[in-house]
């Protein structure tokens, strides 16, 4: 298994507080945010891929060289957000130019979980197929922001609905995914057949609909710092846990 971290957005959103910064190496005490994040993917004894663009290649380069770690990062050539790829154009692009032909762990750059990854993992080898990390959010206008799933008994994903007006349910995915290496074909099918290629929501409301997915329930808090509000509550709760 191997791991692709998303990276390449510009985080317009964020650049009122972060400047030229990426989100992802925001500082959130003596830390940034990759840190905390390859805190967890350690755990997991995985090889590690960045996709990044070309104006924060530099920077996420720097980053590496400072932590002394093994990290391979891409740089998929967009200099602006006029010429980015997309969620999912950043996954074909790894997927095309990287060394990544093992089921597949993918996390967006910007996300902070307070609990360990291995519960994916495992629930990922009981049957060896796609899972989507999920949690229950009684925030209705929340949920309208993100992909909101429905499952069975067993924990498959009867449907998924990225960015519903009237969500069916309480569950929204989180932006972690495990794909087995069977499907590692499919984010370049669904983007020839006209798909979106950027919220990977999309991507995954595709898979459910032409294979067995599966719904992994969090046994955390999970924070996305994509935006200041976002950002402040992060700094909040690293100032509490401390």
């Amino acid at each position: 298994m191997k791991c692709l971290i998303l990276a390449a957005g510009y985080g317009t959103r964020m650049q009122a507080v972060t400047g030229d910064v990426p989100k992802a190496l925001i500082r959130l005490g003596e830390q940034t945010i990759l840190d905390l994040l390859m805190r967890r993917l350690i755990e997991l004894e995985i090889e590690c891929t960045l996709v990044t663009n070309q104006k924060y290649h530099d920077q996420f380069a720097f980053w590496r060289s400072t932590r002394g770690m093994t990290l391979d990062i891409l740089n998929n050539g967009s200099e602006h957000v006029d010429d980015r790829l997309g969620a999912v154009g950043d996954i074909c692009f790894a997927l095309d130019t990287g060394n990544l032909d093992e089921d597949l762990l993918i996390v967006a750059a910007d996300t902070l979980f307070d609990f360990p990854l291995q519960g994916i993992v495992q629930a990922f080898h009981q049957n060896r197929r796609a899972h989507v990390a999920v949690r229950h959010n009684p925030d209705l206008n929340d949920l309208r922001r993100r992909g909101v799933v429905e499952v069975d008994q067993r924990g498959r994903i009867t449907a998924f609905t990225e960015k519903p007006d009237q969500p069916a349910s309480r569950l929204a995915a989180a932006p972690l995914y495990l794909l087995p290496q069977e499907l590692l074909h499919e984010p370049a099918r669904y983007l020839s057949a006209g798909g979106k290629p950027d919220a990977p929501g999309f991507l995954i409301e595709y898979l459910v609909e032409h294979h067995p997915l599966y719904a992994w329930q969090m046994p955390g808090d999970i924070r996305d710092v994509g935006n200041p509000d976002s950002y402040a509550a992060a700094l909040a709760h690293l100032a509490e846990s401390d």
